[in-house]
């Protein structure tokens, strides 16, 4: 009995808790009848010394090759990871109408330059053929009509076509067969940098056209660590400068880069100044596409508008977050800072001051009446 008497007591004292601990909870947010979720104003937070910027590694060359020409695929001689130097071949188009028309062209120049030699022959003997007939002429031997048709037209007729039409006949024929000759090189599909295949999308019998990639070859030797910056950053840095650049997916240690480029120009898609850091990348561990974070020591206070992380979801590829207005929630898309594990830096989309849901953001949708903290 007394057993059964200490539980009961045991179980009354744990709700009576439990009923505590739910009024606190609940006396910690306003009521109404929208749904309850917890508010932050975005505020501007100073950050000494340098900043972080999030970024992707770029290839510092790279080339999508496509076909000059259109044609069925004969072979194909790389595969993604393929090392490959500039002019080496990496696909070949059947070609043999190309050939055909190359081995036409090059018969159609050697009748061209042989009628020239014939006409120049002939030239030369209209010339002294010439020369006798003026001597004779001058000595009032034969008429000027005897002149004229025994000698004078024919070397000027000699003359034009040695000096000029077969000339440009050879022209005409040397001009086809390069073409033919460029359009069979177009068959053969070079490389036009060193690097490493990092994409196929083509294969034997397949048909290649003029408008897609068929290969994709990246020089991963050195790489871009590319960031987007603010009005107030930009205009302190300097091309050449040393920064440490981190990418989790390689080291737990920072690489030495370089600033190699400095955007001129504000971006109209990220609203910020793009700057390029060069890394030394021999063993091709930094893989174009990866995440890192640059660090750029300005050596100067930096003014950031930050809200809470978890304030902040992505939806096709953009961020957004919850404003409330009154007591209505509305999707506002902003441009995201740096981000770690406590807060998100916003570049563009807010305003200091602005309430901002915290909290309770997954039940909401567009025009959601809120109770707020």
């Amino acid at each position: 009995m007394k057993a059964k008497l200490k539980y009961i007591i045991g179980g009354a004292v744990a709700v009576i808790l439990i009923a505590g601990v739910f009024a606190f909870v609940i006396s910690n947010q306003k009521t109404g009848n929208g749904l309850a979720v917890t508010t932050v104003k975005a505020a501007m937070v100073s950050r000494d010394g340098g900043a972080s910027y999030n970024g992707k590694l770029e290839a510092q060359a790279s080339a999508n090759v496509v076909s000059k020409v259109a044609g069925k695929v004969g072979s194909v001689s790389v595969d993604v990871g393929s090392q490959v130097r500039e002019g080496d071949v990496m696909v070949t188009l059947e070609a043999n109408e190309l050939a055909a028309s190359v081995a036409q062209a090059q018969a159609t120049l050697a009748v061209a330059r042989s009628s020239r030699e014939s006409a120049l022959i002939d030239y030369e003997i209209q010339k002294s053929s010439y020369a006798r007939g003026k001597e004779l002429f001058e000595q009032k031997i034969i008429s000027p009509a005897d002149f004229d048709s025994r000698y004078d037209q024919p070397f000027k007729k000699a003359e034009e076509n040695a000096l000029n039409l077969t000339e440009a006949q050879v022209r005409q024929a040397g001009a086809a067969l390069q073409l033919a000759q460029a359009n069979y090189a177009n068959s053969i599909i070079t490389s036009p940098i060193d690097g490493v295949v990092t994409a196929r999308s083509i294969n034997p019998g397949e048909l290649a056209s003029t408008s897609a990639v068929i290969v994709s070859v990246a020089n991963l030797d050195k790489v871009y660590a590319v960031v987007t910056v603010g009005e107030e950053v930009i205009n302190k840095l300097q091309e050449g400068s040393q920064v440490p650049v981190m990418v989790a997916a390689v080291a737990d240690q920072p690489i030495a880069g370089t600033i190699t480029n400095i955007a001129q120009a504000i971006s109209s898609t990220t609203k910020g100044y793009q700057v390029k850091i060069l890394l030394e990348n021999p063993d091709h561990h930094l893989k174009p596409g990866m995440f890192c974070e640059v660090k750029l020591g300005v050596g100067v206070n930096q003014m950031e508008m930050t809200v809470p992380k978890t304030a902040v979801f992505s939806e096709d590829g953009k961020d957004f977050v919850w404003v409330v207005n009154g007591a209505t929630a509305h999707k506002q898309e902003v441009v995201l800072g740096l981000v770690d594990p406590v807060k998100a830096v916003i570049r563009n989309g807010l305003t200091e001051g602005q309430e901002v849901v915290a909290t309770g953001a997954d039940t909401l949708k567009e025009g959601s009446s809120v109770s707020q903290q």
